[in-house]
């Protein structure tokens, strides 16, 4: 759900310092991008309507390699009326367009 999955490095700041340590040497290795080995189990992956382009970019960047290097055909939501963090707290309240998205995918992939 609007995953870090890489960032600026040149532009790090405090959460991605908390994310991923102050060992700067180590950051290359930590990122998604670049480092998928195998893309057999199904994945959904989420943005929301109101990411800034720090979400989105590294997304497009895993989606992109999801889908052409290793032939995978990941799920996609992005929840609209959403932010960064609301997407992730209205799951288990009455707003359902997020988690009925994920049960469905549980449901239908379960059985994989």
């Amino acid at each position: 759900m609007s995953g870090p999955y890489a960032f600026d490095f040149a532009a790090a700041g405090p959460g991605e310092l908390a994310y991923f340590g102050e060992d700067r040497s180590r950051w290359p290795e930590m990122v998604v991008p670049g480092h998928v080995t195998r893309a057999d189990i199904p994945v959904l992956m989420t943005t929301a309507e109101w990411d800034n382009a720090r979400y989105t970019k590294p997304f497009a960047a895993l989606f992109t390699e999801l889908v052409t290097e290793h032939g995978a055909t990941p799920r996609y939501l992005q929840s609209l009326g959403h932010n960064h963090s609301s997407q992730l707290l209205s799951v288990g309240s009455s707003d359902q367009s997020v988690s009925g998205v994920i049960v469905d995918f549980i449901e239908r992939t379960g059985g994989r």
